[in-house]
């Protein structure tokens, strides 16, 4: 992917709000409570990734996953797997 497109999704992404997280996961079934989303937002935030290096993303969902509910980290590891990979 080019470097533009990353940076992109990185500014939007710096731009949503755990609102907008919420939002999405009603859209795709997710259960998932406003702190969760607002942890889940500021992870991915502040966690260096690249959408290039998949070896970057196993450290974000170590992260997330000890910070939200079994569920909604099983929900947001399938769409993950089903959308990205």
């Amino acid at each position: 992917m080019n470097s533009f497109k990353e940076q992109w999704i990185k500014y939007k992404i710096a731009e949503m709000r755990p609102e907008d997280i919420l939002h999405y996961a009603r859209v795709f079934g997710v259960p998932m409570t406003p702190e969760e989303a607002a942890v889940i937002l500021q992870t991915v935030r502040n966690h260096p990734w690249s959408l290039d290096d998949t070896s970057t993303h196993q450290p974000v969902f170590d992260a997330i996953q000890q910070k939200v509910s079994p569920g909604t980290f099983k929900a947001v590891k399938q769409l993950y797997n089903q959308y990205m990979l």
